[in-house]
């Protein structure tokens, strides 16, 4: 006879029989030759300090060219001691290619036939790592008399020279591309609309910096997933700032009790 079903479950007692789970995870990797050694230290936690530190990421910034964004990102990887993991600091592609496009309007009109082709051309050089070069060719075409520039495509001329000739650093695309860094801040401009413009910018919505700054703070723990992580964490700050000695807790929590 088939067991009789009970109103409830006594303590200790499991309910059924139990079932497996089967879960499936899906990744790719780049295979490279691995030795004993390195699995064993792995599992054993015998690294050194010097080779954890060497198995650590690199780190790369991809920043819009605003010199005070790259002066602040310095500053603050200093003050985390994270400076000997930078590997670079890109210039957004996008945002130079728009110097680009505006010289090329400027000398050949925004329909003209040779603007495409001239745009395209410095591109290359660019990626191909010929900023120098580029900013060379820019300087002669001032130069040169039987260009004879109008005010308008001089000035534009100028601006970017002057642009690429500061962020030149910031322009070794062909080391970019060889080592497979990204050289475009798509990601960030999509998280941007999604975590700033989608909730800052509704109709009728006005804000103060420091209003802003709290709600926008919240939405990014939000976002990341890290709610539960990040509610923790709060009680147990404002525990601390209420309750700041264990005896002064220990009061308070004989009282309560």
């Amino acid at each position: 006879m088939p067991e009789e079903a009970k109103p409830r479950r006594g303590k200790g007692e499991k309910p059924g029989i139990k079932k497996d789970a089967v879960v499936v995870s899906d990744f790719s990797f780049d295979p490279e030759a691995r030795e004993a050694e390195e699995i064993v230290k792995g599992l054993l936690n015998q690294f050194t300090q010097k080779e954890k530190e060497e198995a650590q990421k690199r780190l790369i910034a991809l920043l819009d060219g605003e010199p005070a964004l790259e002066d602040r990102l310095l500053e603050e990887l200093k003050s985390r001691d994270l400076m000997h993991r930078l590997d670079a600091v890109i210039l957004d592609i996008i945002h130079a290619s728009q110097y680009l496009w505006e010289v090329g309007t400027a000398l050949y009109g925004e329909k003209g036939s040779q603007r495409v082709r001239w745009v395209e051309a410095k591109l290359y050089a660019l990626l191909d790592g010929n900023v120098g070069t580029l900013i060379g060719g820019l300087r002669q075409r001032l130069t040169k008399k039987q260009d004879q520039l109008t005010s308008t495509q001089k000035k534009a001329v100028e601006k970017t020279i002057t642009y690429f000739d500061n962020h030149r650093h910031m322009m070794r695309y062909d080391i970019y591309l060889e080592k497979g860094y990204p050289i475009a801040t798509g990601v960030i401009e999509g998280t941007c609309g999604s975590l700033v413009k989608d909730r800052m910018e509704q109709s009728g919505m006005r804000w103060s910096i420091d209003g802003a700054q709290a709600v926008l703070a919240q939405r990014a723990v939000v976002k990341n997933g890290d709610w539960n992580d990040f509610f923790t964490y709060y009680i147990n700050i404002e525990r601390d700032r209420l309750y700041p000695t264990l005896d002064h807790r220990a009061t308070v929590y004989q009282k309560v009790a």
